[in-house]
């Protein structure tokens, strides 16, 4: 049997949830003071050792240039209204080179309605890789909860100037059997690789695919290209041994 994490958020409320949800009083509560903890990154950061499927194939320079040039950190805090709090740490890639600066990312990442109601939500995003930068903060401009995949616009302070990078287009099609794609995770050097050996087709009709390769909690929302370059998905879920990524179609459903 397959045991799939939903992603940094699962991880983060493993130590992120600083009280309970509901006192179980309707009467109305006061502003929360929410206190964050240090953030234990280390819970994020862990991932199988086994990077690529023995059938991936090689990748080519543009891919490799892509996400090594477009990889982003997503950082996440959620005050609720009880007063608890939800901190998430994952990936994501961009859409864009120059302003606006637009990132993809899953929705579990960026958001914590979820889980309770919420007082406030802050989201920061910067760049990974060779190319990592100061946090600067984002806003989610579209979602869809029901592949889990969201857009952020980033907007840069006063003097802050990133660095031009290649992002991927968009693929015009969602992976076909067999076919490789490829993701960087946050925290790693290394591009994941891997298969897609199973369409998954959900309740709500949002088509997902399974990678054969493994990931860990902080890949959530990291874009899979394909072998070529193209966008055609984002990290959703994730095991030692599968991936399992949400058709980027589906946002613009």
């Amino acid at each position: 049997m397959l045991i799939f994490v939903a992603g940094a958020a699962a991880g983060a409320l493993l130590f992120a949830l600083a009280s309970s949800f509901s006192d179980g009083s309707e009467n109305p509560r006061p502003a929360a003071n929410c206190t964050f903890e240090p953030f234990n990154i280390d819970a994020v950061t862990e991932a199988p050792r086994i990077i690529a499927s023995r059938n991936a194939a090689a990748l080519s320079a543009q891919a490799r240039t892509v996400l090594g040039e477009s990889a982003v950190e997503v950082h996440t805090k959620v005050c609720f209204e009880s007063g608890a709090t939800l901190e998430t740490a994952g990936s994501g890639i961009l859409l864009t080179s120059g302003p606006p600066w637009r990132v993809v990312t899953a929705a579990h990442v960026v958001e914590g309605s979820q889980w309770g109601a919420v007082q406030s939500i802050e989201i920061m995003v910067r760049r990974a890789g060779s190319f990592q930068s100061a946090f600067q903060p984002a806003k989610v401009k579209r979602v869809n909860h029901d592949a889990d995949i969201a857009e952020l616009s980033i907007e840069l302070d006063d003097g802050v100037v990133w660095q031009s990078a290649t992002p991927p287009t968009e693929a015009t099609r969602g992976p076909q059997p067999g076919e490789t794609l490829a993701f960087l995770c946050f925290f790693e050097r290394d591009i994941r690789r891997g298969t897609s050996v199973n369409a998954v087709s959900r309740a709500d009709g949002v088509p997902t695919y399974e990678l054969d390769v493994g990931s860990g909690l902080g890949c959530s929302g990291a874009g899979a290209i394909t072998a070529s370059g193209q966008l055609a998905g984002v990290v959703i879920q994730s095991n030692a041994d599968v991936t399992r990524v949400s058709d980027i179609g589906a946002l613009e459903d």
